[in-house]
């Protein structure tokens, strides 16, 4: 994402300090690597995935998503209380090629509930989502539209996460949901965190254990649901 694109989205004299932030919005090493974990997982093929340059918001509206029981989002979320004169939450996608500007890098509320789902379950691994009781009601509004859309459950951050300690959460929660781990998403994520806490100081670093790292992430709608079956994603 260019500094002119984030410019012509977010006015340089109205919201001088949003594009900056915008297209300064950091790398995420092992959002890939998540990517990658899942897909072998469930047996997902590069036709079950849109990547970097590929995943843009015309590429993500135009996919038949309905023929997926999964849908695995690795990258940044922004609420209105993380930009200024940002108007409503967004999924960061990338830029179709050639495009002027970063609308149609910001898949939105408004985009999400326009889409048609029959998904199980929704993982939104994504960075950026804090913003205090004001970004929790903001988050919130992204979920809705998702079970607006078709989804049953998502997986979901209440607060910035760290990247790697994230990957390896949801990878094993993931792991745990396709081995039928009791409780559904729900009870596997439950079951990768205590293992999380389990292991720190003990092949993990120490301060894994504190909160911040693994109590981010929650199931919300019928996470108690059976492990799903498939390779949608």
């Amino acid at each position: 994402m260019s500094l002119a694109q984030a410019q012509a989205t977010y006015s340089p004299a109205a919201c001088p300090q949003a594009a900056a932030e915008f297209a300064g919005l950091p790398q995420l090493p092992y959002a890939k690597l998540e990517l990658q974990a899942a897909s072998a997982i469930f047996g997902a093929g590069p036709q079950d995935e849109l990547l970097g340059a590929g995943f843009t918001v015309p590429d993500v509206e135009k996919a038949d998503l309905k023929n997926f029981q999964i849908l695995h989002f690795a990258t940044h979320a922004l609420l209105p209380t993380d930009l200024p004169c940002q108007a409503e939450p967004a999924i960061v996608t990338s830029a179709p090629a050639g495009a002027a500007s970063a609308d149609q890098a910001q898949l939105t509320t408004s985009d999400v509930m326009g889409l048609k789902l029959d998904a199980n379950l929704v993982v939104l691994s994504a960075c950026n989502t804090g913003g205090g009781e004001e970004g929790g009601e903001a988050l919130s509004g992204l979920a809705r539209s998702f079970f607006f859309a078709g989804a049953r459950a998502m997986l979901v951050t209440q607060w910035s996460v760290n990247d790697q300690v994230s990957a390896y959460l949801v990878a094993d929660t993931l792991s745990r949901l396709h081995a039928a781990s009791a409780g559904g998403a729900a009870g596997s994520l439950r079951a990768a965190q205590l293992a999380l806490i389990s292991g720190a100081g003990k092949g993990f670093p120490a301060q894994i254990a504190d909160p911040f790292y693994w109590a981010a992430f929650t199931v919300i709608g019928d996470g108690g649901a059976e492990a799903l079956s498939g390779s949608g994603k």
